[in-house]
């Protein structure tokens, strides 16, 4: 499975409600195509178009006067623009 997890926040949920684009979390190896199939067969929609966003986990210091630092996970986020009509429950309110 391609998908995740949804990105559920004020943005997202206006997005949804406004343009009909669901935001999802993906692996770091999917692909615009493979994540566009997963999403239709989970959730019974027609995807119309994908956008990806690549974010680089920002790194930190561990520790007030020391060199150890330390790295937040990288993500991979698609928004998914889906088909007049056609909604996903998961953001509605």
């Amino acid at each position: 499975m391609m998908i995740i997890r949804p990105i559920i926040t004020e943005k997202t949920i206006a997005l949804a409600d406004k343009l009909n684009q669901y935001t999802f979390e993906v692996s770091p190896d999917a692909n615009k195509t493979e994540a566009a199939k997963d999403l239709a067969k989970q959730f019974g929609v027609t995807v119309r178009g994908v956008r990806v966003s690549n974010r680089l986990g920002q790194e930190y210091r561990l520790g007030r006067n020391t060199r150890r630092t330390g790295k937040r996970t990288d993500r991979k986020i698609m928004i998914f623009s889906l088909k007049d009509g056609d909604k996903i429950g998961i953001f509605t309110q």
